[in-house]
């Protein structure tokens, strides 16, 4: 009981400080970041943009991994290293679904126009948040690629600590390159770290028990 204490306690005290800082960034941070990044083409260079798709490498590799480790769980006993790995593929595909949800309810306008002339920042200065309107052209909000990174590199933080120096730089890669490529706004990208974090401690502690 008190394992599921500590876990609620901690996931509401990351929501408090996570909402906090997505105030701040929307108020003082994210716009302006967004305006220096497209003035001083800094979304233009190669090597962010393909870091950008290691979480997308995650969302192919999660139901193949998923259905395996499934199936070796009817035969015997899953070792430690592939609960692990069932671990992390559940926290994936629940951080998707979470941050699909969230997507929809804040319905936020993106940084750039990407998606069918969809309005932006950059391009309309449209900014902001249209509750619950929907559709890809308000998909900002949270960061997706964020939530699926962290959704994964949370599990392997608690179950294999030694290498916590490896996650927070993948996870910091991620989140830089994202910010860089104006395919985020700040904001976002806090959003999508608690997503990925609570659902990765969440499932990491409940599959474990």
């Amino acid at each position: 009981m008190n394992n599921y204490k500590n876990l609620l306690k901690n996931s509401l005290q990351l929501l408090f400080i996570c909402s906090f800082l997505v105030v701040i960034c929307y108020f003082y941070v994210d716009s302006q970041v967004a305006i220096y990044v497209h003035n001083n083409n800094l979304n233009h260079f190669w090597f962010p943009d393909q870091i950008t798709k290691l979480p997308e490498f995650f969302v192919y590799l999660s139901v193949p991994v998923l259905f395996v480790t499934l199936v070796l769980r009817a035969f015997r006993e899953l070792k430690s290293y592939e609960i692990v790995i069932l671990s992390a593929s559940i926290s994936l595909m629940l951080a998707t679904f979470i941050k699909n949800i969230l997507k929809i309810v804040f319905s936020r306008a993106w940084g750039e126009t990407w998606i069918n002339n969809n309005p932006s920042l950059i391009k309309n200065d449209v900014y902001g948040f249209f509750p619950f309107h929907g559709g890809e052209a308000y998909g900002s909000f949270p960061s997706g690629h964020t939530a699926v990174t962290l959704a994964v590199m949370s599990v392997l933080w608690f179950a294999y600590p030694r290498y916590r120096w490896l996650y927070a730089s993948i996870s910091v890669a991620v989140i830089f390159s994202l910010v860089i490529m104006n395919y985020h706004f700040v904001g976002d990208c806090v959003a999508g770290f608690w997503v990925g974090s609570v659902t990765g401690m969440y499932c990491y502690f409940l599959i474990q028990k």
